[in-house]
């Protein structure tokens, strides 16, 4: 093991570069003679503007600032970053600062890699095919090794860039809607054509008699040329495609495939055309984040815009390329299409004529509960009353569960999965302050089976254009919170579509589980101020919670719920809330500067809001909050007095603190009624 030394001033550029007197002029040189084991010191302060540096051995990388103070603290308020060696890039390059690679192979034995005591400024990741790390990392990224410890740095002015990606293939659309079609046909034979008029003919007969006016007969040609024409009104030629796995994630640094150890680092001033500002975690990896400050960090204005600060992104199909795109995940899809053809049995056996009587009265009625159906039956009876987009959408989400419950192992690792759901990113003795993202979470955005443990932290003035000011999980992922404040933070949605989008001026989560303790939302001054978290238009000031389809994937309805439900195995949630939280003075229906909304409609729980969705394969939430009177109080919601959408004939005066919402049993409660809710003193809620 040898000690190599740079000096930009007194450099020179041959040699071993093995005493202080002979140092490197560069660090490319001095990397280029290192070998395993080894140290390069840099000596000065000086800017180094170079290509990507790239460390593929065990390596220490140190200024001697840091090893003359070793308890040098960037994070500090007054510490002069300029006191730091600057790692940059040459002037109108477009390069990463530095690359820390490893391989599948050899990711737990690599390393050790260890990085301290610098400045890594201006670097500029861009995303093309063949990128390493896919674009993450404009600053550093660190791919497929975890034996990493990057300490005492500062990570300022980098930013990764996505590539453009053009529209789907056209033989690609074709060949999904021509299987889509084809699915429909092996759904409705001719057989089964035959037998549902038949069935219409006995069903028309208890409909006029009721009033209801008659069904027309069924035309199996007529079905699939008309499934067909609203798959090209859904999905049609041209169709735009996104990237879906990672790329240009985390502008600061990412973790790709990686489980570094980031202590004492400032991160300030990034931005990515991807989730994670300041830093993100890509793939099956578990970081850790020890006293580091994630400030003022910004999403760019295309890309996958989450996470002002953090952003992790974990459980992603593994036996796919890295470099995933939504027509590779639709490929995957077409291909097992024919699997899920031969599972479908008798179509006839799913259906009934008190079904199709049942749908036909609600169609009648619609203000009315729809019928509970799902699965083939649904399509069924939506092509039976030519509801030609209804079914297709049915159909989409019974192609997909089916093609992953057959098929999941083909594009995911089980082992992978299995460790992606107890293992989790660590997060300690850490601020996220400041941070501002296109989308959700302002501050930390956890989502596709991300486990991650904050504690001891503070989540302070973040601010997201959707759900989530602090913090925002989503997607099967799961949170600790332990010994937290998250003050200040707003969710400013914007929501053109009327959507029932939540707020979460605090936090924002849906169909995750999650453990808050000894944490705080909001401030001790008994009024809604800076330091309150809020949101405008929207439920839940402090907290919002939603068990629900997850959405739309690649123009599929609840693609992503399929994935949530049959790869990663998420079918029920749980939030619990301990005594030693406080959920207080937070607002529901509030501007940016604390002002309230006039006329607020949707500003429903103030302090906490929780929905339990309809949607057949919603998790079921269990919710227990201690306490809750005291742990929820002093929020302000500003919709009162209004008519619920949920509970048939109820008018709700006040939503101020908790509003729940269970759309499956149609009731809604608030600190009015929820007496029947608690016990002990414990808000105890089951689905």
């Amino acid at each position: 093991m040898t000690t190599r030394y740079v000096n930009a001033k007194t450099g020179k550029t041959g040699g071993k570069f093995d005493t202080a007197l002979t140092p490197a002029r560069s660090i490319t040189a001095a990397l280029k003679v290192a070998v395993a084991g080894d140290t390069i010191v840099i000596q000065d302060a000086e800017s180094y503007k170079e290509g990507e540096l790239v460390i593929d051995k065990p390596l220490t990388l140190v200024s001697s600032f840091l090893l003359a103070n070793p308890l040098a603290d960037p994070t500090a308020a007054g510490f002069d970053p300029k006191k730091l060696p600057e790692l940059t890039i040459k002037s109108g390059t477009r390069a990463r600062v530095l690359r820390i690679s490893g391989t599948p192979a050899t990711r737990a034995s690599a390393g050790p890699v260890v990085i301290k005591g610098l400045r890594i400024r201006g670097g500029r990741s861009l995303h093309t095919s063949t990128e390493p790390a896919q674009g993450a990392g404009g600053g550093i990224a660190v791919v497929d090794i975890d034996n990493v410890t990057i300490e005492r740095c500062v990570f300022t002015d980098n930013q990764t860039e996505t590539a453009p990606i053009g529209s789907w293939p056209e033989a690609d659309r074709t060949a999904f809607r021509d299987a889509v079609v084809d699915l429909v046909g092996a759904i409705f034979t001719p057989t089964v054509e035959s037998f549902i008029n038949t069935l219409i003919d006995t069903a028309n007969f208890a409909l006029v008699l009721a009033g209801y006016p008659k069904l027309a007969h069924v035309s199996r040609a007529t079905i699939l040329t008309e499934v067909g024409k609203a798959f090209d009104a859904k999905l049609g030629p041209g169709r735009p495609n996104h990237w879906l796995a990672g790329q240009a994630f985390g502008g600061g640094a990412a973790t790709v495939w990686a489980s570094p150890t980031f202590r004492r680092c400032l991160f300030r001033g990034n931005s990515a055309e991807g989730r994670g500002a300041g830093i993100a975690v890509v793939g099956y990896g578990w970081p850790t984040l020890d006293a580091c400050l994630i400030d003022g960090n910004r999403s760019g204005n295309v890309g996958r815009r989450d996470g002002g600060g953090v952003g992790c992104e974990v459980a992603l199909p593994g036996k796919l390329p890295r470099n995933l795109s939504e027509i590779d995940m639709v490929k995957f899809l077409t291909s097992k299409l024919a699997a899920v053809k031969a599972i479908i049995g008798s179509p006839l056996s799913y259906i009934s004529v008190w079904d199709i009587i049942n749908y036909a009265k609600w169609l009648a009625n619609p203000a009315a509960p729809s019928p509970p159906v799902r699965g083939i039956k649904a399509v069924i009876l939506d092509l039976i009353n030519a509801r030609w987009s209804e079914a297709l959408d049915h159909l989409f989400y019974f192609a997909s569960t089916s093609a992953l419950s057959l098929n999941k192992w083909d594009a995911w690792n089980a082992d992978e999965i299995k460790r992606a759901q107890t293992t989790a990113v660590s997060i300690s003795d850490s601020t996220l302050s400041k941070n501002w993202c296109a989308d959700d979470g302002g501050g930390l955005y956890a989502s596709v089976l991300s486990r991650v443990d904050i504690s001891k932290s503070k989540v302070l003035q973040n601010t997201a254009d959707s759900s989530g000011g602090g913090l925002r999980f989503s997607m099967g992922s799961a949170a600790n919170v332990s010994g937290c404040e998250l003050l200040g933070n707003t969710a400013e949605v914007n929501d053109p579509s009327g959507k029932l989008v939540a707020g979460g001026g605090g936090m924002s989560a849906r169909n995750v589980d999650l453990v808050i303790k000894d944490t705080r939302l909001g401030p001790t001054a008994a009024a809604i101020g800076t330091d309150s978290n809020v949101c405008s238009d929207h439920a839940g000031g402090g907290f919002a919670y939603q068990a629900d389809t997850e959405g739309m994937l690649a123009g599929i309805p609840d693609l992503w719920t399929a994935i949530m439900v049959e790869v990663f195995g998420v079918r029920a949630v749980s939030v619990m809330i301990n005594s030693g939280c406080a959920i207080v003075h937070n607002g529901a229906g509030f501007t940016p500067r604390r002002g309230a909304i006039g006329s607020a409609v949707k500003s429903k729980g103030g302090g906490v809001w929780f929905v339990q969705g309809i949607f057949p394969d919603a998790p079921k939430l269990t919710l227990k909050i201690d306490a809750v009177a005291t742990v929820v109080s002093g929020n302000i919601a500003q919709t009162r007095g209004y008519l619920s959408k949920v509970q048939p004939g109820a008018t709700i005066a006040t939503a101020n603190d908790v509003c729940i919402q269970n759309l499956i049993a149609r009731q809604e409660w608030t600190e009015v009624n929820y007496a029947s809710l608690l016990k002990a003193g414990a808000l105890d809620f089951k689905a």
